[in-house]
């Protein structure tokens, strides 16, 4: 193959490969831009779905009084709108059925709830037509219970179709999941105005599935408006802000007197709130829930119409570029034939001519610094860079290999350390009665946390825990020496020597090339129900008493080995049967979350709290599990250890159990 057949072939190849790529490009946009027609398209069908929920819940609340005080509202306009509201989806299902395929079960969906609302409305129809009390009371629950079914069941119609979302716009999916909030809290609400309505009517006790409904609604209510205040920061209104603070505060607080009275007999009790007032005060409640979902239906239309305008945008100018680059394909290919492939075969022929010994030919131009005239020097350069370029590839394989077998030995090393300091921790036991867990989970292979518990004598069980400063093998060679340093001094302690002398010769013979390390030195005297310890530099410890309340003890104090001549302060607590205590490193509280926010301790307080009743087992893997989902993540970027010292005897001494 000639050169000038390789270069045209080259070229053909590099344009058409670009034109491929640019293609592969617009078929990703238009891809995006469908996916953005399937976005609006579920964002338009779910806000007719939840219009509709709203009509149902007002022609639910209308009918229901109706029927215990016929006469009472004019349910024309009520039927009405949910019609129009009905009409208005299967209008959004045919406009929408294009962009956003497998819609056919939505609206055959749509098309049952119809006949299940016309069938229930007979049934009022025909009961209001009846003089009968009874009949009525009873019907009014049936209808309540069965409009209540249809309103949930078009709420799960718009989750089937929340699910398809596949957006991952913040934004967007925060105010979808504010209007879902905002849906429940609306629908506690007009259920609550219904049931209290109708309970406000009667001169009878409060049927009891009336009153545990409302009660539930209440509860439902103020977790929805919880929920939906923890979304406002992530809306840009600050409009919206203002409007969700405010959201339902009367509704709940004129609901709350009234659900106390619910339970009382008739005659005893005394109305916090008139009929008139009460459906006024939530007719503004649910008026305002549908202003703030009116907001965040037209934010969501707008950022999603944008969206769709911006798809539509880059697919035309990633057209443009295809454009482009055919233009530029075509201009290469004359460039190449003119200002290459010419000259380089007038080069050719004149050296063929030469090679026939025909003298008299004229040789082409060339200068000097031309590509042809530098074609022999940059091959020549090629060829020695090649070489220097092949040798250094082979010296930095072999340094590669070389770096690889020292990580590896190193690692073996450490996993070898590492098995070394675990077998220093002991395993949860029980001292006579005295039991002990803890929890041990190292940032790395290694770690410089470390934990013991020891029968120091009679009656007397010794702890530690220990932080080492630091990361890797100089923490853990000194939470290993530590270890020993301690647990020895524990063993070996006088009679009469106090906690703060043990730790002060500790902290006067640490050796200056270790880093320093916080610690807490504690022992258990059972005869005297107390709790004897020394902090240095450690976290606080929680202590859990037995009648479920809780504290942390201690003020901080100096770490050893960081202070010369530190003085360190016993801390002395009762610790009586049942009671626990909580010793932890910083690896716990200053456990940084994805935003960076650190666990701190009143999140650690707050998880003690909620399983201070627990097993010490459960304890402690309730406060791990929290630091894991605080961080979003398996791994720890600090050690974390754990040490749990319960006492479980009865009053006596720590050695055996008491009869």
């Amino acid at each position: 193959m000639k050169i000038r057949h390789t270069l045209f072939a080259l070229t053909l190849f590099l344009g058409l490969s670009l034109v491929a790529v640019l293609a592969v490009d617009i078929k990703g946009q238009i891809d995006g831009l469908r996916d953005e027609r399937k976005l609006f398209a579920s964002n338009a069908i779910r806000a007719e779905l939840l219009l509709a929920s709203a009509a149902l819940a007002r022609e639910r609340t209308q009918a229901y009084l109706n029927l215990l005080s016929p006469g009472r509202f004019d349910m024309d306009a009520a039927r009405s709108a949910v019609n129009d509201s009905r009409d208005r989806i299967v209008r959004a299902l045919r406009e929408h059925g294009a962009s956003l395929p497998g819609l056919e079960a939505a609206t055959e969906a749509v098309g049952e709830l119809d006949q299940l609302m016309e069938a229930a409305r007979a049934e009022v129809d025909r009961l209001l037509a009846s003089d009968a009390a009874g009949p009525r009371r009873r019907g009014a629950r049936q209808w309540f219970e069965r409009v209540t079914g249809i309103i949930e069941q078009t709420q799960a119609l718009r989750i089937s179709l929340l699910s398809q979302d596949i957006r991952q716009d913040p934004v967007i999916r925060s105010e979808g999941r504010a209007r879902y909030y905002a849906s429940i809290f609306a629908e506690t609400v007009a259920q609550n105005q219904a049931l209290i309505g109708g309970a406000l009517l009667s001169e009878a006790t409060v049927a009891r599935w009336v009153s545990e409904q409302a009660e539930r609604n209440f509860g439902r209510g103020g977790l929805a408006i919880e929920l939906l205040r923890s979304e406002a920061g992530m809306l840009p209104d600050p409009e919206l802000h203002a409007s969700l603070a405010s959201l339902g505060k009367d509704d709940l607080a004129a609901l709350l007197p009234l659900l106390a009275t619910l339970h009382e007999p008739w005659r005893e009790r005394s109305a916090a709130i008139s009929l008139t007032d009460w459906l006024q005060l939530t007719s503004a409640t649910l008026a305002e829930v549908d202003r703030t979902q009116a907001r965040l239906l037209a934010s969501s239309r707008e950022r999603l119409g944008r969206d769709v305008a911006e798809a539509r945008r880059r697919l035309g100018l990633w057209a443009a570029f295809l454009l482009a680059a055919v233009f530029a394909v075509l201009a290469s290919h004359i460039v190449l034939r003119d200002r290459v492939v010419a000259p380089l075969e007038s080069t050719i022929a004149a050296m063929l001519r030469l090679a026939r010994n025909d003298l008299d030919t004229p040789l082409p131009h060339v200068r000097a610094n031309d590509e042809f005239g530098a074609m022999g020097s940059a091959l020549r350069t090629f060829k020695a860079n090649a070489i220097h370029r092949d040798r250094l590839e082979r010296n930095r394989a072999d340094l590669h290999a070389r770096l690889k077998e020292t990580y590896r030995l190193l690692r073996q090393d450490l996993q070898a350390a590492a098995a070394i300091q675990s077998t220093l921790l002991p395993r949860a036991s029980d001292l006579g009665q005295v039991s002990f867990d803890g929890a041990y989970h190292p940032a790395s292979v290694v770690a410089g946390d470390t934990y013991n518990v020891l029968r120091q004598r009679d009656d007397h069980i010794g702890f530690f825990q220990v932080d080492v400063a630091g990361h890797g093998a100089p923490a853990a060679l000194g939470s290993v020496v530590s270890h020993h340093t301690l647990s020895q001094a524990i063993l070996k302690r006088r009679d009469g020597g106090g906690l703060n002398e043990v730790a002060a010769e500790i902290d006067a013979a640490w050796p200056e090339d270790l880093p320093y390390f916080t610690m807490i030195l504690g022992e258990v005297d059972c005869p005297r129900e107390q709790l004897h310890f020394v902090q240095a530099g450690h976290p606080s410890p929680v202590l859990l008493e037995a009648d479920g309340s809780f504290r942390t003890l201690g003020d901080g104090g100096l770490p050893v080995g960081l202070v010369p001549e530190a003085e360190f302060e016993i801390v002395t607590s009762p610790f009586r049967p049942g009671d626990r205590l909580l010793v932890h490193s910083d690896g716990v509280t200053e456990a940084a979350g994805p935003a960076g926010e650190i666990f701190g301790e009143e999140r650690l307080m707050d998880v003690v709290s909620r399983h201070r009743d627990a097993s010490t087992r459960s304890l402690i893997d309730a406060v791990v599990g929290a630091v894991r989902e605080w961080r979003g993540s398996g791994t720890f970027e600090d050690d974390v250890s754990l040490l749990v010292i319960e006492r479980t005897g009865r009053k006596g001494g720590c050695e055996h159990d008491q009869p």
